[in-house]
C-alpha cells in the first residue's frame, strides 16, 4: 500500500518536474505493476491529459477526479495554485 501511495505522489511530482509520467523500474513487483495499471485510473488519466498539452483536457481530468485526489491528500499537487 505504501508503494502505491508513493507512486501516486511520484506521478504528480514527475508531471510537474519533467512533464512526463515516470517509468517503473524493472525491479517493481509484478502485483504492483498490475495494480498501477488498473488501480490508480485517476492518476493515469491525469498523466494522459497532461501529455496532450491541452489545458481543457487537463482541467477536465482534475475536475473529474478531484474527490480522489482530495481523499489521497494529493489535490495540491494535482491542482497547483498559479
Amino acid at each position: 500500500a505504501a508503494m502505491v501511495e508513493a507512486y501516486k505522489k511520484c506521478v504528480l511530482a514527475s508531471l510537474l518536474a519533467t512533464g512526463e509520467q515516470p517509468a517503473q523500474p524493472k525491479y517493481t513487483a509484478l502485483p504492483i505493476q498490475r495494480y498501477i495499471k488498473t488501480g490508480v485510473p485517476a492518476y493515469s488519466e491525469l498523466a494522459e491529459a497532461f501529455a496532450t498539452r491541452s489545458p481543457a483536457e487537463l482541467r477536465s481530468a482534475i475536475t473529474k477526479h478531484e474527490a480522489t485526489f482530495a481523499r489521497d491528500r494529493n489535490l495540491g499537487l494535482a491542482r497547483p495554485e498559479p
